[in-house]
Parts: C-alpha cells; structure tokens; sequence
C-alpha cells in the first residue's frame, strides 16, 4: 500500500514476490499474507548467544487469531484467507476509498467488519479475484475484444518491428470542441504496430495518481538519465532473451492457452 502522507492517491496493490521499497513513489507499506518472525520461544525476536528456546520453523498467518474469531461469528466457515482477500475487496471498494480519503492519507487503513455473511463473502470474494487477476495477470486469458493492426510496409522479421521507443495514444479531433484529444481505445506501440478496441472502463483501475495501463505505457519506454547518461531500454531485455516481441504479444497460444493475435501485457 502506499505509505501515510504519500503525494498521490491510496492504493493497494497484491504482488507475489518481495516488492522494492518504491514500488509506490512515496514508500511502501506491505502487509504479507504470511510472515517469519524467527522467535526462539523466549520472545526474542532473533535468536542470539544466550536463547534457550527453539527456533520456529515455516511461515505464520499475518491474519490473528483474534481477527478470525470476530469474523466467524458471522460464518464458522470463514478462514483466515477468506479474511485476508476480504481485507483486499475492501481497500478497492470505491465506496470505501471515498468515505475514508482523508483518513487513507495520514494513517494506515482501518478495516470495518460488515454485519451479515453475505456482505463478508462479497468482499471476500471480490477481493479473491482481484488478487488473481494483480498476481497472475501474465497467465490470464486476455481481454477478447483487444485486435492489433499493423501498419503498412510491417514486416515481422525486421529488427525493428518489435522496438517500442515511447506509446502514446493517437489523437483524435473531438466532434463537441474541435480540439485534439488522446483517444484511449488506442495505443500506438510504434510506427507500425497499434493496439485497437480498449475499453473505457480499462481505465478505471488506478493505482495511485494513474491507471494500470498509464502505468504499463510510461515503465516500458526507452529514457536517458540525465545526470549519468545511462539508457535505460527495455529492448534489451527482449533482444536478450531472443523475444523481441514480448512486450507487445503473449505466449504463444499452446503455452498458456491464449488467444492468437491480442495483446497480454498492453
């Protein structure tokens, strides 16, 4: 989550692996679903020269006992993972970031618990697939409606047909003012190759002061720093790992069953 005073919006944000400290631009507070404590059973929480006890070996559940015991008072099915994932629904709900907007920004999120099972399981459950969708979105089947269109004179075996320099969205006039605007079902990957057909509401999802595809557009471009000069240029990657279109195409279909032709990561 983002950390207390942070200059742009709350957001959480479900990863798999150890996050860098600025995956938020402002700090970052993480809240594991399991933690190591390394107790040794005396309380200490490292073992030392003088511990007597024995260490704790395997992960412990983040969510306390106490917290579950409130809980199932609504349900004795819900488990502590429910509890977690319930946790995640709710810092998304859009009704709760409203309410408590002024509080997200100068301290760490309060949580309310619902008063039926059915409000639990919905945020629960919520919150369940929300997670899949952040933690394994390079798996997921892409959206079906997305199509690539290729620019004339696109040849797939050039060394540049793949090379992303910086996306944009094209600009179109609009018919109510006159003035150029982006239009945002489209992305212009290069000068050949243009993602067709995003819906609006892709935007909808922000992660602090912009959308997870505003997000995608401006980490994959080629930039210079300008103090040391350092390139720093995501082709390289691809080129390394001899797929230099894997930026723009998924896996190939019998790998992960997606389909042909859409875009996994734009």
């Amino acid at each position: 989550m983002t950390t207390t005073g942070a200059r742009s919006g709350f957001a959480a944000l479900a990863v798999r692996d150890v996050p860098d400290l600025h995956i938020c631009p402002d700090g970052t507070v993480c809240v594991p679903l399991h933690f190591f404590d390394g107790s040794d059973g005396d309380g200490d929480t490292e073992p030392s020269l003088f511990s007597t006890g024995t260490p704790t070996a395997g992960p412990r559940h983040n969510v306390t006992d106490f917290a579950a015991t409130r809980f199932r008072m609504l349900d004795s099915a819900i488990e502590k993972d429910d509890i977690f994932f319930y946790v995640y629904g709710v810092l998304h709900a859009p009704d709760y970031r409203r309410a408590f907007a002024a509080d997200l920004k100068k301290s760490l999120p309060r949580i309310p618990q619902v008063s039926t099972a059915a409000d639990f399981w919905a945020f629960a459950t919520a919150g369940r697939e929300l997670a899949t969708l952040h933690t394994d979105y390079e798996t997921i089947e892409p959206w079906p409606g997305l199509t690539r269109v290729h620019a004339s004179g696109f040849r797939n075996d050039h060394p540049d047909a793949y090379r992303v320099l910086k996306m944009k969205h094209p600009k179109v006039t609009d018919p109510v003012t006159g003035q150029k605007v982006e239009d945002r079902t489209r992305i212009a990957y290069n000068d050949w190759i243009t993602i067709c057909d995003i819906p609006d509401r892709a935007y909808d999802y922000e992660l602090g002061s912009r959308s997870a595809i505003g997000w995608v557009m401006d980490a994959w471009r080629v930039r210079t720093d300008k103090a040391s000069g350092i390139v720093n240029d995501p082709n390289d990657w691809a080129i390394e790992h001899n797929d230099p279109s894997v930026i723009v195409s998924p896996p190939a279909p019998s790998a992960r069953g997606l389909r042909s032709g859409s875009c996994a990561r734009c």
